[in-house]
């Protein structure tokens, strides 16, 4: 069970309004209180019992949450047991190291440019250390980005547009509809006996085998539509948060050289110019700014 804390919660932001929305980032106390912010985390199971409880309580009470569809306890309680099966493969970096931190600040700027900018408890923005170059997105909106990226990675508005396509998986709901409507809704049957109580193994069972299957497709990249989708999401989302959606493209071409694919069987083979479309039907962009990628390059470093 989720008893202790770890690196689930470490990097808690909750995006700010106004002036905290400034890709310049300029130390707003309402981001830098979030990202002190701590929730439970993984233990021993895949599954957060006392959540599912939660989940199930408030839907009893009457709160948003209707049965058999989806709400944000139950995308919260679900992303955070795949979050800590994705997280089984790697070495999490410290969240108060300063490349976590700086990851979860530029984070809760792009989230605010979201549509969905607030899920259950925040974003969570999670560096784990390895030389993949990879990036994914869980339920409820746990986002994990890897050292390898990082330093394929050359600006904050590169950066920006990574988080930006992973924020849009989230706000579309891939993880959820790429496992189907009949798995869902076993799960959210699971959910419901486990929050009365009623700790059936098959239940757990249940559940940790909905978590390991969506935490595999989740590493394989979803769909080429929902790769596509998540790529327009990604330069949309970044030109309402101030950054330059157009470093979207240049990171997909390099990626291209560097691999010889756009990301594999799962993506678009026409990743760049679908991209590069889009792109012009957005209107103008912020342009990328040298400051930003100094501070990129000085928050990278090391790393």
């Amino acid at each position: 069970m989720f008893k202790q804390r770890s690196w689930l919660g470490g990097a808690a932001v909750v995006a700010g309004a106004g002036a905290c929305l400034l890709p310049l980032l300029s130390g707003c106390a309402s981001l830098s209180d979030g990202m002190r912010a701590a929730a439970g985390a993984a233990g021993s199971l895949p599954v957060d019992l006392p959540l599912v409880q939660d989940a199930a309580r408030a839907t009893q009470a009457g709160a948003n949450l209707v049965y058999h569809e989806t709400g944000p306890l139950q995308e919260y309680q679900l992303g955070r047991g795949v979050t800590a099966n994705l997280l089984g493969a790697y070495r999490p970096v410290a969240p108060r190291e300063p490349v976590s931190r700086y990851v979860a600040r530029v984070g809760a700027v792009v989230a605010a440019g979201s549509d969905s900018p607030y899920p259950y408890n925040g974003y969570r923005f999670i560096v784990v250390d390895t030389p993949e170059i990879n990036a994914f997105a869980a339920p409820g909106g746990f986002i994990v980005v890897t050292t390898g990226m990082l330093r394929f990675l050359r600006s904050e508005d590169e950066l920006a547009v990574i988080l930006g396509h992973e924020v849009g998986h989230v706000e579309l709901q891939h993880a959820i509809r790429d496992v189907g409507r009949e798995n869902w809704v076993t799960f959210l049957d699971a959910s419901k006996n486990l929050a009365l109580e009623q700790q059936d193994p098959q239940a757990v069972a249940l559940l940790n085998r909905l978590t390991g299957e969506m935490a595999g497709k989740i590493r394989q990249g979803y769909s080429v539509d929902f790769e596509a989708a998540a790529d327009r999401r990604a330069m949309a989302i970044c030109g309402r948060a101030g950054y330059d959606g157009a470093a979207l493209p240049v990171i997909l071409e390099r990626f291209k050289a560097k691999t010889g694919t756009y990301g594999g069987a799962n993506y678009p083979q026409q990743r760049g110019d679908l991209a590069r479309q889009y792109l012009q039907t957005l209107g103008g962009m912020e342009p990328a700014s040298p400051a930003r990628t100094a501070r990129y390059q000085l928050a990278t470093a090391g790393r």
